[in-house]
């Protein structure tokens, strides 16, 4: 047990697994720059122990979006997967 927590702290550690891509699939109408944006999470950043809970709570509240999910794929992607509320209406000015 003790060298299984060793490990989980060595990686939770390692600038190995820092975060430095983000994947968006399923946006048309919502844009790149506000996922991105709405996602939040600083270049570096360790995704071995990265909670996805509030960047999917921080999604939603995108007004054209209606279910989202994110996804960790080792070693320094994030994967942001978007499905967005059907238009009734699209007005243009």
């Amino acid at each position: 047990m003790l060298v299984s927590a060793g490990a989980v702290y060595g990686l939770a550690g390692t600038p190995a697994f820092g975060f430095s891509r983000l994947e968006i699939s399923g946006a048309a109408l919502t844009p790149e720059s506000t996922i991105r944006s709405q996602v939040g999470v600083a270049p570096g950043t360790n995704l071995v122990g990265l909670s996805t809970g509030p960047i999917l709570a921080r999604l939603r509240e995108i007004p054209s979006v209606d279910t989202a999910s994110v996804a960790v794929q080792l070693p320094d992607v994030l994967h942001v997967s978007v499905e967005e509320r059907r238009p009734v209406l699209l007005w243009g000015v």
